[in-house]
This record gives structure tokens, sequence and C-alpha cells, in this order.
């Protein structure tokens, strides 16, 4: 596997995100995880409770939803190791991350986006997005995914 850039993965997400949800309907069924992808993604511990949770997720064929006039899109990425010492763009992403990426497999970039109306200082916010060679795969919200969460202060409304 050759190792991207984080701006590299930024950018090629970008180009991904845009075709799928700057269209209508939004059609995401192509970012579902294959089998191994977990193993890819989460360290052994987390793997298998990963696969679990988000296997229900996406048997519900469950739709993503934005208002027409949001059409600007943002994309911030990150490394694991920024996730876990909250530097380069980490800060940039939901505050369960803090927790959750000591159960990524390091190596990987993950990414986060947001799709506003345009002049709004913010809209629908997206995460979860790992390359995986050629291909994307969609773990949203993964603190909410992981076999043991550290009880902690809520940082946000959704959380």
């Amino acid at each position: 596997m050759t190792v991207e850039s984080v701006d590299a993965v930024r950018e090629r997400a970008r180009q991904v995100l845009g075709r799928i949800f700057l269209s209508r309907p939004i059609e995401v069924a192509g970012l579902r995880p294959d089998a191994g992808d977990y193993d890819h993604v989460f360290i052994e511990e987390a793997a298998a409770h990963a696969r679990a949770s988000y296997e229900a997720l996406w048997q519900a064929s469950f739709t993503v939803r934005v208002r027409p006039a949001q059409i600007e899109l943002y994309v911030v990425a990150a490394t694991v190791e920024e996730l876990q010492e909250g530097t380069g763009a980490a800060p940039a992403f939901p505050g369960g991350y803090r927790d959750a990426a000591s159960f990524f497999r390091p190596g990987n970039v993950w990414v986060c986006w947001e799709l506003r109306e345009p002049g709004a200082p913010n809209g629908m916010a997206f995460d979860g997005l790992v390359p995986i060679d050629a291909r994307w795969a969609w773990f949203p919200k993964p603190w909410r995914n992981m076999p043991a969460r550290r009880p902690r202060a809520v940082s946000h409304w959704t959380e």
C-alpha cells in the first residue's frame, strides 16, 4: 500500500464526496465497508465490535438528507496519530474522536466533511471516511461503536 499524504487524501475525498453528496438523491451504499475493512481500520480488540455495530447500521439502509441549498463542501483529514495527539486537523473533528482514536489502527487517515449553504458559517456535518487502497469506507461516529468508552463530559449535544 502506498502512503498518501493527508493533503492528497483530503483532495481525493473532496472529489469523491462532491460526486456523492452534491448530487440528489444522495447514494452512500458504495461507501459501505467490506468485511476486511474493519481489521484494516480498527485495532484487534475493537474490530469485531465495530463490525457488528456498523453492519447493523448498514443493514438498516439509513438515508442521508441535506438541504438542497447546502452545496458548499468543506473537508478536513487527519492521521490516526494526529487524532490521538490532538494535532494537525484533529481539533476540527467531533470530540468523540479523542477517545475513539485509541481504537484506530495507526497509519490510516480519517476524513470529516460538512455541507453548508453558501455564506453560512456551518451546516450538516459528517465524519468517519477512511481511504482503503483505491476505494473508501465510511465509519460514521466511531466513538459510538467502540467496545468500551470511558465516561467523560459531553462536549456537544450530538455525542
